[in-house]
């Protein structure tokens, strides 16, 4: 999938983003398969902290979604991924504009999931943060 319009995609997979945090992100679905996801956010300035830095707290929002995506391909109308856990580690401060966030389902059983996320510069691969995600499956 590689649409641009960030609600078009997101509405198209996810119900109800308008209005939401998921929304307030910026985000859009840049690739989605069994088990993988990425999505990339351009950034604004309230995404950044008070010295330009991306935010943490945004950071983690984004690799959290992305984990969660990881692990609801396929069924994400039906079911949503609550995250149990998420163990961020931050690496570099972001300045960028645009970042990439990307996850892969590691494993897990029929209502716990897990996934390894990534944070990376758009244009490179240069890692900015990394998390390790646990998910419940549940019904929407």
């Amino acid at each position: 999938m590689n649409e641009s319009d960030s609600h078009a995609t997101a509405g198209a997979i996810l119900p109800a983003v308008e209005g939401t945090y998921l929304e307030f992100l910026n985000f859009r679905i840049t690739g989605w398969s069994k088990g993988q996801a990425e999505i990339t956010a351009s950034l604004l300035p309230q995404h950044r902290n008070t010295v330009g830095m991306l935010h943490g707290g945004v950071i983690m929002s984004l690799l959290d979604l992305a984990g969660a995506l990881a692990c609801v391909h396929g069924r994400a109308r039906d079911q949503v991924a609550l995250t149990l856990s998420l163990s961020c580690n931050f690496i570099s401060g972001v300045k960028s504009d645009e970042v990439i966030a990307r996850a892969r389902e590691t494993g897990g059983g029929r209502r716990v999931r897990f996934a390894l996320c990534e944070l990376v510069i758009a244009g490179s691969d240069k890692p900015l943060a990394t998390a390790n995600a646990t998910f419940k499956l549940s019904a929407r």
